[in-house]
């Protein structure tokens, strides 16, 4: 993680405003495809399920990204 107590105040600023300025432009666009982001609670049980049913690699199971594709995309195919 960056250690940003040694960069200036107004790198500071500016890097939060990127950020902000970057997570809204990610909800824009998901705001026009009609998508939303929602926070999931996932125990072993599930990233053992997701894991055996092909879903989700092994290798990448501590990966936060990597498993909400891989709900994300169990989902939308339970739904077809």
């Amino acid at each position: 993680m960056l250690d940003r107590s040694c960069q200036p105040p107004r790198q500071r600023r500016q890097a939060a405003r990127e950020r902000r300025t970057r997570v809204q432009r990610n909800w824009r666009h998901r705001q026009a495809q009609g998508r939303i982001m929602v926070p999931v609670e996932v125990g072993a049980e599930i990233l053992d399920l997701l894991v055996r049913l092909g879903w989700l690699d092994a290798a990448l199971a501590d990966d936060r990204a990597e498993i909400g594709k891989a709900i994300g995309a169990m989902i939308a195919d339970a739904a077809r």
